[in-house]
């Protein structure tokens, strides 16, 4: 499936997240403009893209501090910090907040959160 990247690992093959850097011509199928700033991100199946300049390329990169989805996919963490409760997807926290735009008015916002060991 386009825009979803596996390993190979002894029993088959697992989903995993592309490495930042990786470019890729186009975007897959079903992905969502995520406006941050004045800046614009690309955002499918837990990976954000950013477009090449001046190419028809796209660049995976590491979630913009932020930005706001409309939806996690599977393999998330509930981890509660300070007394709040966010969702921990491959080392990144979300917090539910309101989003107006988004059909279900819910959104998952990119969140620093810097934990006490």
């Amino acid at each position: 499936k386009a825009g979803i990247f596996y390993v190979q690992n002894k029993t088959g093959f697992v989903v995993t997240l592309p490495v930042a850097g990786m470019q890729l011509k186009g975007l897959p199928i079903g992905y969502r403009r995520v406006p941050v700033g004045d800046k614009l991100y690309f955002y499918y199946y837990g990976t954000f893209y950013k477009q090449v300049e001046n190419s028809d390329y796209f660049e995976t990169v590491a979630p913009p501090e932020t930005a706001i989805i409309d939806g996690l996919p599977d393999g998330y963490a509930i981890k509660k910090v300070d007394g709040n409760e966010y969702y921990f997807l491959n080392n990144v926290y979300y917090a539910e907040v309101d989003a107006p735009t988004i059909e279900g008015k819910i959104g998952y916002e990119v969140v620093t959160i810097i934990e006490a060991y």
